[in-house]
């Protein structure tokens, strides 16, 4: 049944207290700008052109789907006053300040609109679409309580498709629609209006949240890559470039009835250990502790907003609702522990078919932060290697998409595993002259046939990598073009003044700015920043039907004066016009992933642009069905048991597989996932044809 709670007075209290007017956004303006002035690839003087860049940027990032500005809106924040063409002298608290007080009016005003649309309800015998992209700002209220109206109807359709669809059902699908309209209406309200007050009650405050999301958008015009760090986002992004983090030990996952349930416990962490936890336990609610907020109601929220509550570094421990089988509650409180972060785990398998053939992921160039010569992303590697070396393979693959980057002294020394001492790339800065970087570490850990694979998602650290071992003819390098980001940035605290203001290290609490210092170009003096690295062997890509939006950085790169490209000792040359052969028969019509170069075009028009979808209930399921359809197609293609080889763990990780029970399910699903991949398939399929040829190198 639909409720409708009343935030009349909620509204009232957040309208009437107005966003502060502090210096503070002023200070950090200006200690901003200052440190990208003095420190950036480019000194970039911030006229005209350049605040409107910023002012459409920040107001973008404050409402990027437009369903809270209007256009009378937008024109009055672009005319307020901002000047920052005077270091040290501008002054942007009225126009931060303008902005969150309409900001904070308009959420309230959303608030309004969502509760009046859901009370009146919806009538599904409109015929009529719904498109998410090329929208603009709507010219006045009615405009935007129409786009709203249209958002609820689809999300009333797309939440009963998916919690109660069935593909095979013809009969009845709209009549039991109707039947569950009014709960799922409860339902939905409650959704969009909680994302709306977690806006409203960011946990950072909401006047700190629009000032990091201005400053944000100040240090963009100098790059994509420069921002300003929040010293809850520092500690966020030092926990995700480590290989631990502090965790309470719990994976979830939503069921397709929509519960929130435990889908694994970390052994050994606080989940594990409480004992009164089990794998498929519904979580009803998460309570902070100490307890100064409501319990948070999990049924109406996503995954991603539960995974940011338990990421949040200040929530140290809660309180953990559950309900068992059977229907009994209980409640379990957890504190957070230092624990191995799963997602940066490398992990090695042997591919046991015609060639026994080595695979390694690297899912991030993680490091130890806090620990000097700690273990790492590369030790981590190097040991895998050895294993598989034991295991006497005759080649080996490493995996790198979907690797977004990290740390670059990582990347130069896992190309150190492969090639003896020698340059890597070369540093280009603003006031420096250009300068090699070398691994200076003789010697190899692993000297045999080498296949890389990447695509558009492999960024920053793994395009180094993969470049030097392309400038080195170590690697063959198998995918789609990368993402194309050849910059580095140096995190400095936010700090007025010189630099004897600044705390050397990282200091718990304050601010930082992540700032783009250098341009990296490759070992033939060009870059592959905005252009990615080029495979030698180019797969058709399943995703490359995403739009690239917000993709292209803005900093432009200029030819690199150096005298003369670096020597190098190339081992000879890669046999690529035969390997490239090869695969383009495996890979032409009729086969798997020619198909998937077929069906990007049709993921593209249904699945990633979301344009012109109905809004009647049976026009939608039609559209729907034919989005899943397609997306299952993709999957057959994409996933399905190689017949050319068997994944096995390898044998210094079988018998530790064999004692602990979480490890082998976690291992015996990546084996699984391993052995369905059509694009490790081919790998493994490029390797075959080169081990022979590298034999006679």
């Amino acid at each position: 049944m639909f409720r409708s709670s009343s935030f009349l007075l909620l509204s009232l209290i957040i309208a009437l207290s107005g966003c502060a007017a502090t210096g503070d956004v002023n200070r950090k303006t200006d200690a901003m700008i200052g440190m990208l002035k003095k420190y950036h690839y480019r000194d970039i003087p911030l006229g005209e052109d350049r605040v409107k860049e910023i002012k459409t940027g920040f107001l973008k990032g404050l409402d990027p789907d437009k369903y809270y500005f209007t256009e009378n809106d937008l024109k009055a924040l672009m005319e307020t006053g901002l000047d920052l063409s005077l270091p040290g002298k501008g002054d942007s608290a009225p126009f931060v300040k303008k902005t969150c007080d309409l900001y904070k009016a308009r959420l309230n005003d959303a608030l309004s609109i969502i509760e009046k649309i859901m009370k009146k309800g919806f009538n599904y015998g409109i015929d009529e679409e719904i498109s998410f992209t090329g929208k603009s700002y709507c010219r006045d209220r009615n405009e935007l309580e129409d786009r709203w109206r249209k958002f609820l109807k689809y999300r009333m359709l797309d939440r009963f498709y998916h919690e109660y669809r069935d593909n095979n059902l013809t009969v009845g699908y709209e009549k039991r629609f109707h039947e569950m309209e009014e709960s799922i209406r409860g339902s939905v309200y409650e959704q969009e209006k909680n994302i709306i007050i977690n806006i409203l009650r960011h946990p950072d405050g909401f006047e700190n949240a629009v000032t990091s999301q201005y400053l944000n958008a100040v240090a963009s015009v100098y790059d994509t890559h420069s921002s300003y760090l929040s010293s809850v986002e520092m500690d966020r992004l030092r926990q995700n470039l480590s290989a631990t983090r502090m965790s309470f030990g719990i994976n979830l996952k939503r069921s397709i009835t929509g519960e929130l349930r435990i889908n694994s416990l970390v052994p050994g962490g606080p989940a594990w250990r409480s004992g009164r936890l089990n794998r498929d336990d519904i979580v009803v609610a998460i309570t902070k502790i100490p307890g100064k907020d409501e319990p948070v109601q999990v049924r109406d929220r996503s995954l991603s907003d539960i995974y940011k509550i338990f990421g949040d570094a200040s929530v140290m421990k809660i309180m953990l609702t559950v309900e068992k089988q059977g229907g009994s509650l209980v409640q379990v409180p957890l504190a957070k522990e230092k624990l191995v972060n799963e997602d940066n785990i490398v992990t090695s398998y042997v591919l046991k078919g015609e060639k026994k053939v080595g695979y390694i992921y690297l899912p991030s160039f993680y490091t130890e932060w806090d620990t000097q010569g700690a273990p790492a992303c590369a030790s981590d590697v190097a040991r895998e290697i050895l294993k598989l070396k034991r295991d006497g393979i005759e080649g080996m693959i490493l995996d790198l998409r979907g690797n977004s980057g990290g740390s670059l002294y990582e990347a130069i020394q896992l190309a150190g595993l492969f090639i003896d001492e020698g340059p890597i790339c070369i540093a280009s800065s603003r006031k420096d002259k250009p300068f090699v970087i070398k691994d200076h570490v003789r010697g190899t850990v692993y000297t045999g046939p080498l296949v890389v694979m990447v695509n558009r998602y492999s960024a920053s650290a793994s395009e180094f990598f993969a470049a030097a071992m392309k400038d080195y003819n170590r690697a063959v390098i198998i995918g789609s073009p990368t993402y194309g980001k050849a910059t580095s940035q140096m995190i400095l605290p936010l700090a007025d003044g010189d630099d004897k203001d600044r705390v050397p290290g990282y200091v718990p609490g304050l601010d930082y700015m992540r700032i783009t210092t250098n341009l990296y170009y490759d070992l033939h003096l060009s870059s592959h920043h905005n252009r990615g690295v080029a495979p030698h062997i180019t797969l058709p890509d399943i995703h490359g039907a995403v739009p690239d939006r917000d993709r292209k950085d803005v900093l432009s790169v200029s030819p690199l004066k150096y005298d003369r490209e670096p020597v190098i000792d190339r081992k000879g040359s890669l046999p690529l016009s035969f390997l490239v052969q090869r695969s383009r028969a495996r890979t032409g019509a009729g086969t798997r992933l020619k198909e998937l170069a077929v069906l990007s075009e049709r993921m593209r028009r249904y699945v990633y642009d979301h344009d012109n979808i109905p809004l009647t209930p049976e026009a939608f399921r039609k559209h729907m069905n034919m989005r899943m359809e397609i997306i299952r197609a993709a999957d057959t293609r994409v996933y399905k048991k190689s017949l050319l080889y068997a994944v096995d763990n390898n044998s210094s990780d079988a018998p530790l597989c064999s004692m602990d029970p979480y490890r082998k399910e976690m291992s015996d699903e990546l084996r699984i996932d391993i052995g369905r991949d059509v694009y490790i398939e081919e790998a493994y399929s490029v390797m075959k044809d080169y081990i022979p040829l590298f034999r006679g190198r």
